[in-house]
């Protein structure tokens, strides 16, 4: 019917790696491949899945440690076990502004506006990299065109209100109003894009 928002990941290092810049992390990976330990919440989940594709973009080899749950992920983080997680920025922007971990950059095209002092992974050293969740409004197959379309006319005027704007940022998203057309077009691609991806990384 139409896709709702967007919201960035966080690609996220512990205090102790001594890198200041999302390319010196770069350069630490493909200096010493499969020496940097990455955190997600679980196998073939998006904070896996997202961190393979960066992990290719950037042409590095990582070590990943699925846990149940990207909260004890955080903990190692900051404990020393672990030395990177991709999570949303809305779920890791307290622990960066205290100082507990470092927020290399956020994969979105445009910077966060939950986080405007982080560069985009583009700005800092992946020239081109984008990775952002969608979230949209889908029906059952075979719903008449013309009640797509009038949900799909309602579903942006809704986008285009004050008050949900300000959840949506407040959560770190972005509204994204679209046709029916534009979201199909985004779910096909998403299709092909992760599946290229777990084909070609041999994700089980």
């Amino acid at each position: 019917i139409g896709t709702i928002a967007t919201t960035p990941f966080a690609v996220v290092v512990n205090n102790d790696l001594k890198v200041n810049n999302l390319a010196e992390f770069i350069a630490m990976a493909k200096a010493k491949p499969k020496s940097i330990n990455y955190g997600t919440a679980g196998i073939g989940g998006v904070n896996h899945l997202g961190t393979e594709l960066f992990a290719s973009a950037a042409k590095i080899q990582l070590v990943h440690v699925p846990y149940k749950g990207i909260g004890p992920a955080f903990t190692d983080l900051m404990g020393g076990s672990l030395q990177m997680v991709l999570p949303s920025v809305a779920s890791v922007i307290e622990h960066i502004r205290a100082g507990k971990m470092h927020g290399l950059a956020v994969t979105s095209a445009a910077r966060s506006p939950l986080a405007p002092e982080i560069p985009t992974a583009s700005e800092a050293g992946l020239p081109g990299f984008r990775l952002e969740v969608w979230f949209g409004l889908l029906g059952p197959a075979k719903m008449p065109p013309a009640i797509v379309k009038r949900l799909n006319s309602e579903l942006n005027t809704i986008l285009a209100m004050p008050d949900v704007k300000a959840t949506l940022a407040h959560e770190g998203s972005v509204p994204q109003p679209s046709t029916p057309e534009e979201f199909a077009l985004l779910v096909r691609s998403e299709i092909d894009r992760w599946s290229r991806l777990i084909k070609d990384n041999n994700i089980q």
